[in-house]
């Protein structure tokens, strides 16, 4: 993870803490992340409408033909 070197706090007069400073590759991992983040929520809120959509279009899922494929 990162260095203490890569994290510096703000504190205020008193030392209560104010904010923290990272360094930018950290910064981009924190973006990455909450990205992931975004797209998880995305999906999990529309699972339903993307299986839905699959049943109207009679679409087939591979573990339920696979077999034919394989010869099974």
């Amino acid at each position: 993870m990162a260095s203490n070197q890569a994290i510096q706090y703000v504190v205020d007069k008193d030392s209560r803490p104010l904010a923290v400073q990272v360094n930018i590759e950290i910064w981009e991992t924190i973006l990455d992340k909450l990205k992931d983040l975004k797209d998880l929520d995305f999906i999990n809120k529309n699972i339903h409408r993307l299986r839905e959509g699959s049943a109207r279009r009679r679409a087939l899922f591979w573990a339920d033909v696979k077999h034919e494929r394989d010869g099974d």
